[in-house]
């Protein structure tokens, strides 16, 4: 994507909406002009593959942060189940069957989806 592109005017408009597409671009100049886009990722060069990112949320995000990452404006409604979580992370360090941490993650999406219906 560049500055030429005939699609540019549309994509930097103040639109409440940006459209429903994925840009990739290499210039800085779109750091600035992209900032009202609710989600940015930020590869750097040579980045390690194994390294893991934070997902940086909030309204006053830091646009122009060279720092390889997840920016995001979006806020999740729903939290971590930490139980579930725990249960299944307890059941790979005392090294549960396979088959039996399928079922308990299988009862808790019934349970859920159980939930959601009723």
């Amino acid at each position: 994507f560049t500055i030429h592109d005939s699609e540019f005017k549309e994509y930097t408009t103040d639109a409440p909406t940006p459209p429903a597409v994925i840009l990739g671009v290499t210039n800085p100049f779109f750091a600035k002009t992209l900032q009202r886009w609710p989600h940015i990722i930020r590869i750097s060069e040579g980045a390690n593959v194994g390294q893991k990112y934070r997902i940086k949320r909030g309204e006053n995000l830091k646009v122009l942060d060279s720092k390889p990452g997840v920016y995001t404006q979006y806020k999740p409604f729903l939290q971590k189940d930490k139980v579930i979580l725990k249960k299944l992370l307890r059941g790979t360090q005392t090294k549960r069957p396979r088959e039996v941490q399928t079922a308990l993650l299988k009862r808790h999406l019934m349970e859920l989806t159980e939930s959601f219906m009723i």
